[in-house]
């Protein structure tokens, strides 16, 4: 995923069952790491709000890092890498425009999100919140997208 220098964001997971339930009142702790070094960038616990984990980070210097989710026994580790760019202003550059047109696009029903990526149809670049006319999370016939 990338994402820009001085941008306030979050780190957000979910966690499901065997049966693909959402699992809720875990302690998730989170570390992030710069790949170049793997010195420790930031740490904490995920707070919980509703069926999503997150906590709330900037990161301050380009580059590329890993977030590493450790969970309960029982559950999966998560692992997720960011590439940190700067950000001009409010322009975005004409790659961001290609990658947007290009890339793939998929609505994450779980978490009521439109997930953007590269060509590649891999590497995610944006992950947007879907609101009904409410103003409700939805992934069933959205009305407006805001940043995640």
């Amino acid at each position: 995923m990338i994402r820009f220098k001085d941008k306030a964001g979050y780190l957000e997971v979910s966690v499901v069952d065997d049966n693909g339930d959402f699992v809720t009142g875990l302690t998730i702790t989170y570390e992030v790491r710069d790949i170049s070094d793997n010195s420790l960038f930031a740490s904490g616990t995920l707070t919980a709000a509703g069926n999503i984990y997150k906590a709330a980070i900037t990161f301050t210097s380009v580059g590329q890092y890993t977030a590493i989710y450790t969970t309960p026994a029982g559950y999966q580790n998560l692992t997720e890498i960011f590439t940190l760019e700067e950000q001009f202003g409010d322009k975005v550059t004409l790659d961001a425009i290609y990658n947007v047109e290009y890339g793939r696009w998929k609505i994450d029903t779980a978490l009521d999100q439109l997930v953007l990526y590269k060509p590649d149809n891999s590497t995610e670049i944006a992950r947007f919140d879907l609101k009904d006319a409410t103003g409700s999370p939805t992934s069933d016939n959205p009305f407006e997208r805001t940043v995640a």
